[in-house]
């Protein structure tokens, strides 16, 4: 992964207007000036148009996308290495995984990459950060085990959770949608600017609640729909 690339689609678009004179300047050059002076308006030109690709060139949305997709990859066989758990020991029903962008601020990875790097509107509308949060419940006999990692697109960061929920004390689980404001790098509200944070939420009996970001609602809501119909189960 290119954390470098992937740093200048979560950064403000840089200010170009110095290389756009540069290469208006060598232009000039190249239109009134004769000889040693056109060869340094095309000089001029070549640099200015090398440096406005260089800084303007970023991943689309579509490769964030897929690189965001591609973390999530593998989360089972990671899960039952961290949990320390076999499969055979959670396969009363079909595990519930699923990613979501996270958008807090500061980073819950501490570093300052992340902080650094801001929520972005993508082309295609979607809202995007630059933490990945992976979620994954498996369902024993009496219990269900969580497992949570957390990397990031423009950093090595990495953050892994675990807990286990007894199903006599799992209060209930949905999804959530709601507009939060957007900020900066440095924290700070962004006028008129709003993000799109959908959440998968499990509560227990002690109020307690897991928040986990999901990328996709209309699978998160099929996840709380088979979540719902084995607790259910259980607690008949």
């Amino acid at each position: 992964m290119d954390y470098t690339a992937n740093k200048k689609y979560f950064s403000a678009k840089p200010k170009v207007s110095a290389f756009v004179w540069m290469i208006l300047i060598g232009l000039g050059l190249c239109f009134t000036g004769s000889g040693k002076m056109i060869a340094i308006g095309m000089g001029l030109i070549a640099l200015g148009i090398l440096l406005l690709v260089v800084l303007l060139k970023r991943p689309s949305d579509a490769e964030i996308e897929s690189q965001a997709k591609g973390l999530f990859n593998g989360i089972d066989s990671m899960a039952f290495k961290k949990l320390g758990i076999d499969p055979s020991e959670v396969s009363l029903a079909k595990p519930v995984t699923f990613w979501g962008y996270r958008f807090k601020f500061p980073s819950v990875l501490g570093d300052e990459a992340n902080n650094r790097a801001l929520w972005v509107t993508g082309g295609d509308g979607k809202d995007r950060s630059s933490e990945i949060t992976m979620t994954g419940f498996y369902f024993g006999e009496n219990s269900v085990y969580c497992y949570e990692r957390t990397a990031s697109l423009v950093s090595d960061a990495l953050k892994e959770s675990t807990e286990e929920y007894f199903y006599k004390d799992i209060v209930s689980v949905k999804t959530d949608s709601s507009d939060i404001p957007q900020v900066d790098a440095n924290g700070r509200e962004i006028p008129g600017k709003r993000i799109r944070n959908e959440e998968f939420i499990l509560t227990n009996m002690g109020g307690e609640r897991r928040l986990c970001p999901v990328a996709n609602a209309g699978e998160a809501e099929a996840a709380v729909m088979a979540f719902r119909a084995l607790l259910k189960q259980k607690k008949l």
